[in-house]
């Protein structure tokens, strides 16, 4: 058994932490508000279609200073949350803890330097590169009340490798435990393309569904948005290849029955709703950067950046530049 903490028990960190704690892990998750409540009365509940509802009991805390070293450490917070938890990380830490950073757009990790994803590099001062693992999640969940995160099928998958070269056992560590608690989980030596493949479908269908306040199916259905969708996704594919990589998704994405009768709400639309912080400097500013410091034209993802942007702030989901003006 393993001492395993998960901090940001939302609907991803709400699954590990219902996975492990079931295969047997001695499971604790960081939260606050109404999810620390439920959790420490009923429990994580996780409810997938088709199945019976079932619940898990692990510890909860708002005090990460409180649960002391664990074996393995799972991070969930989305990109606005990361700063504040610098000083909460550093009180879980032991002799080769793995540090599991599950999160979406540009991971502070894979940019160096990049003072929008770390501020004043404190991450990569409270993390040691050995200990540095990232995580890629090919999911749809979410929180549909608190203490119950809801899928409608059970085909979470999530991608581990190192996040940085001296970070391999490391990541085969948290790849073990992976396994071990039956989430089907890939292990990756490099995990740049799939970072870059999860960022294409972000942005390419999850940007124009969250300005329009559409699902991803209702907007990319749309014969009208197909030359649009198309541009954005070249312009992302360019970007990944001036940092030297390649993506595996093709145009015929485009055309992809799942995708075009896709239900699913994109979780920046989601934030969006419900006046959460935004992950727009991760998804949106990020890539904007990169493709400006490598001087590519980025035109759609420009517009549709800034579009994004000012929705989210006038929602006050956001304080931030984004790059635009």
């Amino acid at each position: 058994m393993s001492r395993v903490a998960v901090y940001g028990a939302g609907a991803v960190g709400g699954y590990l932490a219902w996975q492990f704690a079931r295969a047997g892990h001695a499971v604790s998750v960081i939260a606050r508000g109404a999810q620390l409540a439920a959790i420490r009365a009923d429990g994580i509940t996780l409810d997938v279609h088709d199945r019976p509802a079932e619940s898990v009991a692990v510890a909860a805390t708002d005090a990460p200073r409180t649960l002391g070293a664990q074996d393995m450490v799972i991070v969930t917070l989305k990109h606005p949350g990361l700063a504040g938890a610098v000083d909460g990380l550093a009180h879980l830490a032991a002799a080769g803890t793995p540090f599991v950073f599950a999160t979406n757009g540009i991971p502070w990790w894979m940019e160096p330097g990049l003072d929008l994803l770390d501020p004043g590099g404190r991450l990569a001062g409270a993390i040691a590169p050995a200990l540095r693992v990232g995580c890629i999640v090919k999911a749809s969940i979410e929180v549909t009340t608190p203490g119950v995160v809801s899928m409608d099928t059970p085909s979470a998958r999530f991608i581990v490798g190192p996040a940085s070269p001296d970070a391999e056992d490391a990541a085969g560590a948290a790849f073990a435990l992976f396994e071990q608690a039956s989430i089907r989980t890939t292990f990756e030596p490099d995990l740049r393309p799939a970072v870059w493949d999860k960022l294409l479908l972000n942005l390419g269908f999850g940007l124009p569904a969250a300005i329009l306040g559409l699902p991803v199916g209702a907007c990319a259905s749309q014969p009208d948005m197909q030359p649009l969708l198309k541009e954005l996704l070249d312009e992302i594919r360019a970007i990944a290849r001036a940092g030297g990589v390649a993506t595996t998704i093709a145009d015929d994405v485009l055309r992809d029955a799942a995708i075009l009768s896709s239900p699913h709400l994109p979780s920046l639309l989601q934030d969006l709703r419900r006046g959460r912080p935004a992950e727009i400097d991760a998804l949106v500013a990020a890539p904007l950067l990169i493709a400006r410091r490598a001087g590519i034209a980025v035109p759609a993802l420009e517009r549709l950046g800034a579009l994004v942007t000012a929705k989210a702030r006038a929602l006050g989901s956001y304080e931030g530049s984004a790059g635009h003006g």
